[in-house]
């Protein structure tokens, strides 16, 4: 994969989002009994999703 040199920054933070939500998603997979709703997301798994996110972006500020 070749990424112009002008794309790089928006591709990596775009990257680093992908694996933060796919991050999230594996680790509700791994403790509820069904992925249904969990992958794909679907609306409610999105709003714990950013609720999550909220909560790591705190935690991250406090260290």
């Amino acid at each position: 994969v070749v990424v112009p040199a002008s794309m790089s920054r928006k591709v990596a933070e775009m990257a680093v989002t992908m694996e933060e939500k796919e991050d999230f998603l594996m680790e509700k997979i791994r403790t509820d009994a069904s992925i249904v709703g969990v992958y794909p997301p679907d609306e409610k798994i999105i709003e714990e999703y950013e609720e999550w996110k909220i909560k790591k972006t705190n935690r991250e500020l406090v260290k």
